[in-house]
């Protein structure tokens, strides 16, 4: 008997054959959706696939308009060369305060990215130290009666492209 689908007919034997190609095709999408959950639930690595985070230190200082970042990484291939994105993030917040009470904040911020391109020694590690224009204005605030506290943070985060592993680094300005 055949089978209508929309303006041409096909006979039953063809059928089958369609209904593999309809069930392969839900099953790549069912695959993909449980990736993507499993991606989602552990901020973008499967479980089962993330990495060993390989950075041992890491230090983060931020003066004037300069971040200076250093950080160390270990367990690489010898000799291996490797890449790293490299991303500072420097915020600025500021409070008028009058008799101690806040009456207005202000924050701004700012955010510069590098890739740094790295050789392991033969042991398999590699120091990195790298200097980053970071600027960021302090907000002014004119006309009120108030005294201005000003506070800087800065926060790097490190990402080993070809492992995936991520380190985030909270430093001081």
């Amino acid at each position: 008997m055949p089978v209508h689908t929309g303006q041409t007919y096909q006979t039953s034997a063809a059928v089958p054959a369609r209904l593999r190609r309809m069930s392969r095709q839900a099953s790549r999408v069912a695959a993909t959706i449980g990736v993507s959950t499993a991606m989602i639930l552990t901020g973008g690595v499967p479980a089962s696939a993330a990495p060993v985070d390989r950075f041992t230190i890491g230090r983060a200082v931020w003066n004037g308009d300069v971040a200076h970042v250093v950080f160390r990484q270990v367990g690489l291939k010898p000799r291996s060369a490797n890449r790293v994105a490299v991303r500072a993030t420097g915020a600025v917040v500021a409070v008028c305060l009058r008799a101690g009470v806040p009456i207005l904040t202000t924050r701004s911020s700012g955010t510069v990215g590098t890739v740094v391109r790295q050789v392991a020694n033969r042991r398999g590690a590699v120091t990195v130290t790298r200097r980053l224009r970071l600027e960021v204005a302090t907000p002014r605030i004119e006309g009120l009666n108030c005294v201005l506290e000003v506070r800087r943070t800065v926060r790097v985060t490190l990402h080993d492209l070809h492992t995936g592993a991520v380190r985030t680094i909270h430093g001081r300005a």
